[in-house]
């Protein structure tokens, strides 16, 4: 994930939230697209998950329900960020 770009999106381009879903979001948007198409970086979603379960718990929605919105070309980031706030409601 190093060479993705993480350390510059957790140093200096990571969103101003407290929450681990917009946070998670954003990192998938923007270590995971290139050229708004999924990279299908599998293990950044699978640390994704991680992340929000260690911090929301398990999702209401099944995670593969994910899959239509990456998907999709070009990509909807507002349909991504509205994903993570229903699967992993506060």
């Amino acid at each position: 994930m190093i060479a993705s770009g993480w350390k510059d999106f957790v140093d200096t381009d990571h969103p101003a939230t407290n929450s681990p879903q917009e946070m998670a979001a954003q990192a998938l948007l923007y270590l995971g697209f290139d050229d708004e198409c999924w990279n299908q970086e599998v293990k950044l979603v699978i640390a994704i998950f991680a992340f929000l379960k260690e911090h929301c718990g398990d999702p209401i929605q099944e995670p593969k329900t994910l899959l239509v919105h990456l998907k999709k070309m070009p990509v909807a980031s507002s349909a991504i960020i509205d994903w993570f706030k229903d699967a992993y409601p506060v």
